[in-house]
């Protein structure tokens, strides 16, 4: 298989109304697919680690047509929802300029989790009003984890002195 050995790709299939400059965490409704033992899906928002690892995390959440303020959706480790935005674990930002465009904010990013440790998904607007990220096509609103087999225990490692 071309997958890694911990995979879990989930995402949302319906329009979720999203209040503006309110913090909302993103809830999934559907698991497109698993194979880990060592991630799972625990609740409409947690991915739950069982295994201590280095983990790397995918997004994208497409936004409905508003040329006013701008977009953030943000990747959070353990809860981290309060204080300044930089406590994120993860953020991406767009400025909104034009109407008529459906817009995303995605982003990548590598965690180091140990045991117990859940990442969830936040997002942010500020239309002035309510406004929609959309989830009813393929990938639209998606969250994506995998697992990445590498720990400096497990490297082979070759000193050489030269002398």
């Amino acid at each position: 298989s071309d997958l890694p050995d911990s995979y879990l790709s989930l995402r949302r299939t319906n329009n979720v109304s999203i209040p503006n400059a309110a913090v909302n965490v993103v809830e999934f409704d559907s698991v497109v697919e698993s194979i880990s033992d060592s991630l799972e899906f625990v609740s409409p928002n947690k991915i739950l680690c069982h295994k201590n690892g280095r983990y790397s995390f995918s997004y994208n959440i497409a936004w409905d047509s508003n040329a006013t303020g701008h977009r953030e959706s943000f990747l959070s480790k353990n809860g981290v929802t309060t204080g300044t935005m930089s406590r994120f674990a993860h953020q991406s930002i767009m400025t909104v300029s034009s109407a008529g465009e459906k817009f995303s904010t995605t982003g990548t990013y590598t965690f180091n989790l140990l045991e117990n440790d859940y990442i969830e998904m936040y997002v942010l607007q500020s239309s002035g009003g309510a406004l929609d990220y959309l989830g009813n096509s393929d990938f639209e609103v998606h969250l994506q984890a995998n697992s990445i087999n590498y720990s400096p225990i497990n490297v082979d490692c070759l000193l050489y002195v030269l002398g």
